[in-house]
């Protein structure tokens, strides 16, 4: 549909989240072998009904901003009206009395309305349809914020329940190892029972912690699937972890992120723009009660014929009409609907400064708590991985040391244990490292593919 006063931004539904990409926009179909944290964020972008409801609000305040633009300009209008009338009229008896005309008429109409000058209250409505529609662009911006932070979240989430998975597996294959060692020593004389049935309860205990995480895999890859806009029992394989961690240039001091933050932020200048909106349609209330300056005109030519007795007939007689002009319209009194317009539109701008300032009170807030956030995960991150590394080369080493005869049971168990913990504790510092990087560029308002690739 053609825009002639080209309101309608060229925005994608993405916004420039995929801008200056090589690949085909949008993916479609099935996933491939190989899902991949970038194709889920890009396929959660295209289908979300959040980014797809935002951007047909930006289609939506455009055409209002084309009402309020067209409003500048002159209304012209024509008409054409044809008729035929018959009438008949007698007089008792007297047939020499009686009449029977019948005319056919035939008009056309031009006429010019033109506001030359009304105090700039329509050039305010424009001014505030666009605002608004500045609003509507940020607010799209913001909801891909939204959805890209949810889906990269649900994404870590299903790579943290695999790498559970595997390692439960692992630790699966280490009880029933322990369990093939307790059970060998016992035949030989060397170990009591009771070191067998606390190896079998170990390695119970380990099928009980692989079928949870496998069911919790299962779950978390169909929250991962709504979001990209799939049945939730869509089939797909994640792209293998190897713990390489993504750049982290972007996070500075955080006085230097909140300063950022107000600059850059979608909601902020949402907010910003819904005030800018506000003032102007103030204005152009205000405006409304004063005086109105148009220039009109008009054009008419009728056509009808005329009886002017038998002897000459009914020719046709044609009138034509023109006229031009200035019409100055002066608002008296409206049952003081002026002063409560003015009065609405002046509190709505006191409403929208609230907004703006709740607006930046919250992104500074959500600064300052994924900074802290983050921060702590980057410190545990490092801690998980001394732990894991030490509870493996301690299980490792009560293997080797129970096989030997030189330990109990006991000590083996903890070991697993320990290690086990240690593992799940290092999969979840990782997925919450990387969850909270993200939400940080979120929150700051510089979060796009550059964070994934």
């Amino acid at each position: 549909m053609s825009d002639p006063l080209l309101t309608t931004p060229d925005i994608a539904v993405t916004g420039s989240m995929l801008a200056g990409e090589k690949i085909t926009p949008c993916f479609e179909g099935k996933v491939g072998s190989s899902l991949t944290l970038y194709e889920a964020v890009e396929r959660a972008l295209c289908s979300n009904p959040q980014t797809i409801g935002a951007w047909l609000n930006i289609k939506a305040q455009a055409a209002q901003e084309g009402l309020a633009k067209g409003a500048l300009l002159p209304v012209i209008s024509g008409s054409v009206q044809a008729s035929r009338s018959h009438a008949y009229s007698s007089v008792g008896e007297y047939e020499q009395f009686a009449s029977d005309s019948r005319t056919a008429v035939r008009s056309e109409a031009l006429s010019l309305s033109w506001v030359l000058f009304d105090f700039g209250a329509k050039r305010a409505r424009a001014e505030s349809a666009q605002q608004l529609l500045m609003a509507a662009i940020q607010n799209h911006q913001a909801s891909l914020l939204l959805v890209f932070a949810a889906t990269a979240k649900d994404y870590y989430l299903a790579l943290a329940a695999k790498s559970s998975v595997d390692s439960a597996r692992e630790i699966q294959t280490a009880t029933k190892t322990s369990l093939d060692a307790a059970e060998a020593r016992y035949k030989n004389g060397i170990a009591p029972i009771s070191d067998v049935l606390q190896a079998q309860t170990q390695y119970a205990q380990s099928a009980f912690n692989l079928a949870r995480a496998e069911g919790e895999l299962i779950s978390s890859q169909g929250l991962l699937a709504v979001d990209m806009g799939l049945s939730p029992e869509a089939q797909f394989v994640l792209s293998v972890d190897d713990e390489k961690l993504e750049g982290t240039a972007f996070v500075k001091s955080v006085s230097l992120l909140l300063e950022q933050a107000k600059l850059s932020h979608p909601a902020i200048a949402a907010a910003q723009a819904n005030l800018a909106a506000a003032k102007a349609s103030k204005y152009a209330v205000i405006a409304g009660d004063l005086p109105i300056l148009s220039l009109t005109g008009g054009a008419t030519r009728t056509r009808q014929p005329v009886n002017y007795g038998p002897e000459i007939g009914q020719p046709l007689s044609t009138t034509h009409d023109r006229y031009i002009g200035l019409q100055i319209e002066i608002p008296l009194f409206s049952g003081f609907s002026s002063f409560y317009k003015a009065k609405s539109a002046m509190v709505a701008e006191d409403i929208q400064e609230q907004a703006l300032r709740a607006a930046e009170q919250q992104v500074a807030q959500n600064v300052w708590s994924s900074y802290q956030t983050f921060r702590t995960n980057t410190e545990n991150l490092q801690n998980t991985k001394v732990i894991l590394n030490s509870a493996r080369l301690q299980f490792n080493a009560a293997q080797e040391r129970y096989k030997l005869g030189v330990t109990t049971i006991l000590e083996l168990t903890n070991a697993q244990s320990t290690l086990s913990n240690s593992s799940q504790q290092r999969i979840r510092a990782l997925a919450e490292w990387r969850t909270a990087r993200l939400q940080l560029a979120s929150h700051v308002g510089v979060l796009g593919m550059w964070a994934i690739k």
